[in-house]
């Protein structure tokens, strides 16, 4: 009798050892199955993280930002940020990603172009050059005498709607300070409406405008045309009422410059009768006509951190009104010890696009933040056109059980029945209305191309898309509910999670139970996935970590093997003890366990020494064959073991009848070995322990079948 074994395999515990194909194992420990061959493990170091990792999807990031949920629930980022100096920092440091907001924007200053190159600062010198008639004899007789005359304010400067208004003082003035030599008695002469209307002409900061005549071009801060300003003046008038009709009084009268055209001598003395009037004040207008329209806005502010994460928007402004030549000032206030602790660097400013509704808000301006401020102020006078830049999506990270990465540059997170997607490339903004919900509570999700996979207590779920707003729900039907969330792993391109009665794969034909080819549903719950302490993807196997063993699935061979305590080590990563992922787990966005395999080499003098030492040490494969069950008792007398190569080491091979080991033997691979004296029986197995690869076993009982 004869066994060969060519082509090595797995476990598949759910048969009886004697029902086994000839190929398969009840022992496949501390190795793998490469093209049905015996291939030696290394050691494994598997580090668990203590919570979930994603690394931020951001271009050129040059604080190589990851994120993660801390122990309350937060998504928090960890990174190399600028230090106090404003320079990147050589330490990781972790901070959280939910941001403030300043207070709404408040208007706090006008500036209008009319107001101040044409009103000044409302207090600018205004003056009359006018002329009042005096009587003598008849009206055809009578004759102008000119004067200039500051007038002082008596209120301020109103906002009329479309321009503005002021009252200033016209009242009795003694004769004498019109010019006059004071010979006689003096009396005051009044102003009145027939008189000043005639020949007045304004004088205000140096430009001189004739009455309801001139115009004047307003511009805006910018220096662009936006409508005309025209300048007048009234008499606050009441009925005029002579006072001591037909008292004649004699003065001399200075005519200015008029004494030839008057054909009066300068010097000369006139005699008439000096009608008196009530006393007037003047109300002077600037009357603007706008080619725009006056527009009315709303703002908003938000915060900018010292690594350009940009906050949620403070609460709206009040509506404000904007002339077509004004400049609003818009101050922004916040709490500066808030700000300096969450280090924020910036206020940007929003505007609504003209409207009243507020709907669409576009980029205005932004304003560094000086140390121990508690306000900036930004200056608004940008045209509706000039608006070009949208505000960006808000809203800070809700609490979360869970996160994985998409391919379309945002993040997934779970927290109860909610699933939250963030807006691509800003993983610190969560808008609420992504938001979607599933029936049962979730237990974890995992990422597979554009679909997200969403395990729970009760049925599967899946959402496709390749941006936060596209996400779709699709509906599996498969109705397998998830056990561990540690058991979740992306394999390979397929997804694996451990489920009631099984383990499930998820791959381009969709979910399904793989685990039942090895183990029968009560053997797979007797395995205990609920305890699963970490699962992962390495070299294309699925493995599970259990406190005295780790299961590994070849979905490329379609074989379970093992690794004992002395082939693997579980530690803990910890971001705030200030180590940091390494490269294969930057790059797997789809998992949170980080794999690595330990390469224990010599030092390079020992190498030197001894070069057939050197090399990553190897662990002691384990393979213990079916249970051969033979019609007639059978005695084995040779054995030959055939490995890749010329193996320097032996392989131990050790003997087993009706399950009790009858002889262990050290044996160099390559040549037929010749057996002692072996007992005869019904019942036989075989257990080969090798550092090295085997390719075949061969047993017979003469060397002649070999």
């Amino acid at each position: 009798m004869k066994i060969s074994i060519e082509k090595f395999s797995g476990l598949a515990p759910r048969y009886s050892p004697e029902l086994l194909n000839n190929e398969f194992a009840v022992v496949a420990e501390n190795l793998s199955i490469k093209s049905g061959k015996i291939h030696p493990e290394r050691k494994f170091h598997f580090s668990k993280p203590d919570r979930d990792y994603v690394p931020g999807q951001i271009n050129d990031d040059q604080y190589n930002r990851i994120y993660s949920i801390d122990a309350e629930r937060n998504l928090v980022v960890h990174g190399f940020f600028p230090d106090g100096s404003g320079e990147i920092s050589d330490k990781i440091s972790e901070r959280s990603a939910d941001m403030p907001h300043p207070e709404a924007p408040v208007l706090t200053q006008r500036e209008s172009k009319v107001f101040s190159d044409i009103l000044g600062d409302g207090e600018g010198t205004m003056y009359f050059q006018y002329g009042s008639k005096l009587t003598a004899g008849d009206d055809e007789g009578r004759r102008l005498l000119y004067a200039e005359r500051i007038l002082p304010p008596l209120t301020g400067w109103k906002d009329t709607g479309n321009g503005w208004s002021r009252d200033y003082s016209f009242r009795n003035k003694n004769i004498t300070e019109w010019g006059l030599n004071g010979a006689g008695p003096v009396y005051e002469v009044n102003s009145c409406s027939y008189i000043m209307d005639n020949g007045r002409t304004l004088v205000f900061n140096g430009i001189e405008y004739t009455t309801l005549i001139n115009s004047t071009p307003v511009t805006n801060h910018r220096g662009e045309e936006v409508g005309t300003a025209r300048f007048y003046h009234r008499d606050i008038a009441v009925e005029k009422q002579a006072t001591s009709p037909g008292i004649e009084t004699w003065f001399d009268s200075i005519l200015n410059g008029n004494d030839e055209e008057e054909g009066v001598t300068t010097g000369g003395r006139y005699s008439g009768t000096a009608v008196v009037y009530p006393a007037k004040d003047l109300r002077m207008f600037v009357e603007v006509n706008y080619i725009d329209i006056t527009r009315n806005f709303y703002y908003v502010a938000r915060f900018v951190d010292d690594s350009g994460a940009e906050g949620p928007p403070s609460e709206l402004s009040e509506l404000m009104e904007r002339k077509p030549d004004e400049r609003l000032n818009i101050t922004v206030s916040f709490d500066a010890s808030v700000a300096a602790s969450y280090r924020m660097k910036k206020i940007r400013l929003y505007r609504s696009a003209g409207g009243t509704d507020g709907s669409d808000y576009f980029y205005l301006g932004e304003r560094e933040i000086t140390a121990g401020a508690s306000s900036v102020v930004f200056q608004d006078d940008m045209p509706d056109s000039e608006l070009s830049e949208p505000m960006p999506e808000y809203g800070n990270p809700p609490k979360l059980d869970g996160i994985a990465a998409l391919t379309g540059g945002f993040m997934a997170g779970f927290e109860g029945k909610n699933i939250w997607f963030s807006e691509p490339y800003l993983p610190h903004v969560w808008p609420s209305k992504y938001n979607q919900s599933v029936q049962f509570d979730v237990i974890g999700i995992a990422v597979r191309s554009n679909y997200l996979y969403v395990m729970t207590k009760g049925q599967l779920y899946a959402f496709v898309g390749d941006a936060p707003e596209q996400m779709t729900p699709l509906t599996l039907r498969f109705d397998m509910p998830c056990i561990s969330r540690t058991s979740i792993a992306y394999v390979s391109g397929s997804i694996v999670y451990a489920g009631t009665t099984g383990l499930v794969v998820i791959s381009n034909e969709g979910p399904r139970i793989f685990s039942n080819a090895y183990f029968t549903t009560e053997q797979y719950k007797a395995l205990g996935f609920e305890n699963c302490l970490a699962a992962g993807e390495y070299d294309g196997k699925y493995f599970a970590v259990f406190e005295k063993e780790t299961l590994l699935f070849d979905f490329v061979e379609n074989t379970l093997t093992t690794l004992n305590q002395a082939g693997f080590e579980l530690l803990e990563y910890r971001a705030d003890d200030g180590s940091w992922p390494q490269k294969e787990f930057l790059n797997s966005p789809y998992g949170s366990v980080l794999v690595e395999q330990i390469f224990e080499q010599e030092p390079e003098e020992e190498k030197q020494a001894a070069p057939e030492e050197t090399g990553p040490e190897e662990l002691t494969a384990r393979w213990h064959s079916k249970t051969y069950v033979f019609p007639r008792p059978v005695a084995f007398s040779t054995v030959r073991i055939r490995s890749y190569g010329e193996a320097e080491q032996n392989v131990i091979l050790r003997l087993f009848a009706e399950n009790v080991m009858v002889k262990e033997l050290k044996i160099k691979p390559g040549k037929a070995v010749r057996l002692p004296l072996l007992r005869r029986e019904r019942r036989w197995s075989f257990e080969l322990e090798t550092t090295c690869d085997l390719e075949s076993f061969e047993i017979a009982e003469s060397m002649a079948e070999l």
